[in-house]
């Protein structure tokens, strides 16, 4: 079992979803904005 590995996979898989989580915030933030008048 290798955890060095194990910690490196675990660190991309937030970073994907952090990133999937921002990508979904800004998107929603610009339709707002195109929305709004």
């Amino acid at each position: 079992m290798n955890l060095s590995g194990d910690k490196k996979l675990k660190i991309q898989l937030i970073q994907i979803s952090f990133k999937k989580f921002y990508l979904l915030l800004m998107s929603l933030f610009l339709v707002n904005v195109t929305l709004t008048p």
